[in-house]
């Protein structure tokens, strides 16, 4: 193999290497809002009870929202503000409630009736 070959076998790899880093960044969005709101939002992660007795798992990181409800697998949601976070379906919705200090000390878990 020449210098020249290895060269462009290197410029292929980073260019590969580039565009997966880009498609992935592109592919999650950041949390909504300013600085304060994204900290907010952070805080809120956690278990939460409702009152029906179901428990409530809130996972916030930089660049995901995702919630689940009894156990089961978590799905990706997306912050409308820094006290609301919508299904991707757009037909669920989990209200933050907080005291305050800007802590959440209840949520409440709502769903659109089907018509």
């Amino acid at each position: 193999m020449t210098t020249l070959t290895i060269a462009r076998s290197f410029k292929l790899l980073a260019a590969f290497l580039a565009s997966l880093a880009l498609s992935a960044h592109a592919g999650t969005p950041e949390i909504p809002g300013t600085a304060a709101e994204r900290s907010l939002l952070r805080e809120a992660t956690g278990y939460y009870d409702l009152e029906d007795g179901r428990t409530l798992k809130v996972d916030i990181g930089v660049h995901r929202i995702a919630v689940a409800l009894d156990g089961q697998p978590l799905e990706r949601w997306h912050a409308e503000n820094a006290d609301m976070l919508l299904s991707s379906d757009g037909h669920r919705r989990v209200r933050l409630f907080r005291n305050a200090k800007g802590s959440v000390e209840r949520v409440a878990y709502e769903m659109d009736r089907l018509r």
